[in-house]
């Protein structure tokens, strides 16, 4: 061969080319490319491959050298350049040339070529390196990019690949090469860094091109990712390394965790990397020091070059956007992901979004990241999700003293939830919260700009939506349901106004798109399942575009989402369900309504229609719904008071956004009518500074907790299977209270009411029982409280506001005061549970039933409303209770089968409205 040689003695030779060879057999077409360079003399050496290099080495007259340390002691001290080249690279003839003439005229110390696809030369594969804070590579390029000189200008970079990288000889001895313990890919990027903490310029020069056949790496994965950490571990200061070291371990957990997924496995990798350098950490202990040492950079000139954020994350994203978009080229919007994806994060679009998620799970970070606090209506969920489910499907009501009365929707939607999240009942309550609040605050938006609102706009309506003050009123309401129904209710609206697809098969899809929604909102709260209909009845008349039959398709929704109310919707009095509760009464502050007014008389006024129809039906829905909510003398109640606050919230919605919306139109309207706006314009931002008071709580607008700690007495002996009677104002009890003369009072489970015992059923015998009890002891008939309580489970008393009926405890023979207490406690003295045999032994609570120790003979006293579905066993009615064998050690309550059928067509009705829905979506469809 003729590999150039030196001509004259060896100070003539600037550049030493450092083959790094693993496979002698495919090193002769890259000896041949280094044959055919125009720049000269210089000299080759091959570096590794073994045995069999070494003789080929001999073969060609070209050095050899078992590693690179090695390669570096052999280079005489005159030589100026060493030129790291992988064995196949291809370098065009005049690729060393442009890298000495190139770095010498922009004093560079490190330069790199422009690396091109073999198969392919004008697609492009590296053209210098950027790495995030991680040094993971980022290379910036799009896949298959070609090159059309687009990068054609020397700049510095964070790193070069070695595939052909060009440092000065002196400063590659000063830091005593590359590190031999790292892969080559990590090694170029260590190298790199501690070149620039030196001061060396690191630099791309694109008129040195080289050919390489392929741009998979060839190196083990773990080994990179390794020689990453310790790269890091050695250039970065303690500071950096504080916050780096940690974010780097969690993203190579969530990269373990989406990977599989992806068809990869990448925990191995993960677990790998940190174990080697946890071995290796002493020598990387070594050579942090070396690198650190004389150094004239900092931080800061490394983060120069360096991507904000991730670019595992990125890699990540990109490949689940290329997967879904192979699977599901018919979903709108993913084909143009990849050519937006630059800009995707700079638009207003995603800055508005990003904004609305972000208030959502900064106003209920309390919940997410701790419980749902337990007051009023806001009850967590019992602990076993199976039990609660029975107890929906035709099972034992446990509120109060029980009831054979369906629960309300909302309770077994919630407890199929938690069967799904592992019963996990807090998690639960924090993933419904959360998924309500950012899917109101996205559906809203969804909807406004649907009406031709922009993005930023269209989000602050959705801001509004689930933060203004019609939210925070159904927060103080404790009304945590009525949350719930914020989140579908938006969409319901838009499915039902938007255009009506063409094909059958796309409207049979809207329609059940519409009841689903609906339904869901329905299950939540049933009062709102009349909202659909109404707002777009009244949209009819103030609206634009498109709208006359979106009445009717709200309405055919409503009907087919009926089925979802089951089996509550089959015994409900719609009279009492509008009355019952405290009477409706909201109190607004006249402030901000006085601001809302404001707000949609100034965008009517300023001329624009379309504006003008979005801010008269906001407006309209809020005046309305403000009404409903203080209806109280009207005899309507508590969910009449949340219908009227959830209409109220997306009618503020919509006019805080059409006054934002304003500001973008100023250029099409006059000077008088513009500042018109603005007045609107204002006062709608204060309507949308009021939503801080929902946010920083961390909340959703609900109370502190009242109960898990007033309540933590009850649990201190294990005393699970009583219960505590509570009298005082019906807004500091949990849920429902019933009346003695003025005095509220209710009976509710230790050691925490649930959420299935919010809502009181019918007074039956029991309570009509226990209500003459109360009568007793109010008017001295007897002086022994505690054992007339006793046969009721009633273990303990409380009072939580003032109330008469206080002193009255505090004389009686049998019920002792406990001090240190929140609120006034009285303890009853006379053994006390919901199930006790004859001979005075309690059983347990489990889910509605109970357990205990099975016996041979005698009877359990079951403190519930008398009903003949207990069992197993004979049943017999004891007064107002139950009695039944003990034999079986587990009494339980037998399921209404209708009710149960019921329950299973309202799940059956759901699914198939969601799977309609989901299939109406397709192109076809439309």
């Amino acid at each position: 061969m003729s590999i150039p040689e030196p001509s004259g003695d060896s100070a003539s030779v600037d550049v030493v080319a450092v083959v790094l060879v693993r496979d002698p057999s495919s090193l002769f077409e890259g000896l041949r490319a280094l044959e055919r360079q125009v720049y000269g003399p210089f000299e080759v050496m091959l570096v590794g491959g073994g045995s069999g290099t070494k003789a080929l080495a001999a073969e060609e007259g070209v050095g050899w050298a078992a590693s690179v340390s090695e390669a570096l002691d052999q280079i005489p001290s005159e030589v100026t350049y060493v030129w790291f080249i992988d064995q196949r690279a291809r370098a065009l003839p005049d690729a060393l040339g442009a890298l000495v003439e190139e770095g010498k005229r922009v004093d560079a110390s490190v330069a790199g070529s422009k690396i091109l696809k073999a198969d392919a030369p004008e697609e492009l594969i590296s053209v210098g390196m950027a790495t995030d804070v991680f040094d993971v590579p980022y290379l910036g390029l799009e896949k298959g990019e070609r090159d059309q000189a687009q990068y054609d200008v020397v700049r510095d970079v964070a790193a070069v690949p070695a595939i052909s990288l060009l440092a000065r000889r002196d400063l590659l001895k000063g830091l005593h090469g590359p590190d031999p313990e790292l892969a080559p890919e990590a090694a170029g990027i260590d190298f790199s860094q501690r070149a620039r903490l030196r001061g060396a310029r690191v630099v791309v020069i694109p008129s040195s091109e080289v050919h390489y056949p392929q741009r998979t790496r060839v190196t083990v994965p773990w080994r990179e990712e390794a020689g990453r950490i310790r790269a890091m571990l050695k250039s970065y200061s303690p500071l950096t390394l504080a916050w780096a070291l940690p974010l780097r371990m969690l993203i190579g957990l969530i990269e373990a965790v989406v990977t599989p997924f992806l068809g990869r496995f990448t925990l191995g990798i993960w677990a790998r990397a940190w174990a080697w350098n946890v071995y290796r950490f002493p020598s990387t202990v070594a050579a942090r020091f070396d690198a650190r040492r004389n150094r004239v950079g900092s931080d800061e000139e490394l983060f120069r070059y360096q991507i904000r954020g991730s670019a595992t994350l990125r890699e990540l994203g990109t490949e689940i956007v290329e997967r879904v978009q192979k699977r599901l080229p018919q979903v709108t919007g993913l084909g143009g992901i990849m050519d937006a994806g630059r800009s995707a994060v700079r638009s207003p679009g995603f800055l508005a979004s990003a904004a609305g998620v972000t208030f959502a799970l900064l106003a209920t970070r309390s919940i997410w990241s701790g419980s749902l606090p337990a007051v009023g209506y806001a009850l967590p969920p019992a602990e076993g999700a199976s039990a609660t489910l029975g107890a929906f499907a035709g099972g034992w009501n446990p509120a109060g003293l029980g009831s054979p009365e369906p629960l309300r929707p909302v309770v077994g939607a919630v407890a199929a939830v938690q069967s799904v999240l592992f019963d996990k009942a807090e998690l639960t309550v924090a993933v419904l919260t959360v998924a309500a609040l950012v899917a109101g605050a996205i559906g809203m938006a969804r909807l406004l700009k649907g009406w031709g609102l922009t993005p930023i706009a269209a989000y602050a309506g959705g801001i509004m939506l689930i933060g203004g003050p019609a939210t925070l009123a159904i927060g103080q309401h404790t009304d945590w349901p009525a949350l719930l129904a914020l989140g579908p209710l938006p969409w319901a609206i838009r499915a039902a106004v938007r255009p009506w697809p063409r094909s059958w098969r796309g409207r049979v899809g809207r329609i059940a798109a519409v009841g689903w929604t609906t339904g869901l909102a329905a299950v939540a709260l049933p009062a709102v399942l009349v909202v659909p209909v109404a707002a777009l009845a009244i949209w009819v008349p103030l609206g634009v575009g498109a709208r006359w039959w979106a009445p009717l398709r709200a309405a055919i929704g409503m009907a087919v989402a009926l089925p979802m109310l089951l089996p509550w919707l089959g015994i409900v009095d719609f009279y009492r369900y509008t009355e019952s509760g405290q009477p409706a009464f909201w109190n607004p502050p006249w402030l901000l309504a006085g601001l809302a007014g404001v707000t949609v008389l100034a965008i009517v006024a300023a001329g624009d229609k379309a504006l003008a129809s979005v801010a008269g039906w906001g407006g309209v829905l809020a005046a309305g719904g403000g009404t409903l909510a203080r209806l109280g003398d009207l005899n309507y109640g508590r969910d009449v008071e949340s219908l009227g606050y959830v209409v109220a919230a997306i009618g503020s919605a919509a006019l805080v956004a059409a006054a934002v919306e304003s500001t973008q139109r100023f250029e099409f309207i006059s000077s008088w009518r513009r500042g018109i706006a603005s007045i609107g314009f204002v006062a709608a931002l204060v309507l949308l500074a009021s939503t801080v008071i929902v946010m920083i709580p961390g909340r959703a607008g609900l109370p502190s907790d009242e109960y898990r700690d007033s309540l933590a007495f009850t649990s201190v002996e294990g005393e699970s299977a009583a219960r505590v009677l509570m009298f005082g104002p019906a807004d500091t009890l949990p849920g429902d209270s019933r009346l003695f003369e003025v005095t509220p009072y209710r009976v509710v489970s230790t050691p925490l009411p649930r959420l299935w015992e919010a809502h009181l059923a019918d007074a039956r015998l029991g309570d009509d029982e226990l209500a003459a009890v109360i009568d007793s002891i109010a008017t001295g008939q007897t002086a022994r409280a505690g054992a007339a309580l006793a046969p009721f489970g009633i273990k303990w008393v409380m009072f939580t506001g003032p109330t008469p009926m206080e002193s009255l405890f505090g004389g009686q023979l049998d019920m002792a005061p406990l001090p240190g207490l929140t609120g006034s406690v009285f303890a009853n003295e006379v053994d006390a549970a919901r199930a006790v045999t004859a001979e005075g032994a309690a059983w347990s609570v489990v889910g509605t039933g109970y357990q205990g120790p099975a016996a041979s003979a005698g009877r359990v006293w079951v403190a519930e409303n008398a009903d003949q579905r207990w069992g197993p066993g004979p049943w017999s009615q004891s007064g107002w209770a139950n009695e039944l064998p003990a034999t079986s050690g587990s009494i339980t309550f037998a399921g209404r089968p209708e009710l149960h059928r019921q329950a299973v067509l309202a799940a059956a009705v759901f699914v198939l409205l969601f799977g309609l829905a989901l299939v109406g979506t397709g192109r076809r469809a439309r």
